[in-house]
């Protein structure tokens, strides 16, 4: 089962309201979370590798804010017409028959952010891709690469 290390000043950032580890220890149980390792400043709890939301500080903060009713219902995100193409390589249909990107714009990554994102990727790869079997995500600097994409 997958594991997160909740930090509760970080978690409290995206929560929007300061939280402490006896209030995490009391409702992580609640969203369907094991408590295994609980610190003087965070809390470590193994989830379902079914909720792949709580694989980040995000998707955590999101379903407390929604049990503490501190905010209710889906975000709502914009999106644009693709100006981007991206093929699948017919020496890899067969493994990879479909895939999907993003791109994502206006976003400062610090080094934690960074760290979050590998972490999460990994919690994927592990649980929704089984082991890279059924499917991968890489994540580019756009600046970096040159489109279009195969």
């Amino acid at each position: 089962m997958p594991v997160i290390n909740l930090r509760v000043e970080k978690l409290a950032k995206f929560l929007g309201k300061p939280v402490t580890v006896e209030e995490l220890a009391k409702w992580l149980p609640w969203l369907g979370f094991d408590l295994e390792e609980m610190g003087e400043d965070y809390v470590k709890a193994e989830y379902n590798p079914n909720r792949i939301d709580f694989c980040s500080y995000v998707g955590v903060a999101r379903a407390l804010k929604g049990f503490l009713e501190l905010e209710t219902g889906l975000p709502r995100y914009s999106a644009e017409e693709p100006k981007i193409t991206l093929n699948v390589d017919k020496a890899v249909a067969d493994v990879r028959p479909y895939m999907l990107a993003a791109v994502v714009r206006d976003v400062k990554l610090d080094e934690d952010a960074v760290v979050e994102l590998m972490e999460m990727q990994e919690d994927l790869h592990w649980g929704v891709g089984r082991d890279r079997k059924k499917a991968s995500i890489g994540i580019h600097n756009l600046d970096a690469v040159e489109p279009p994409f195969t």
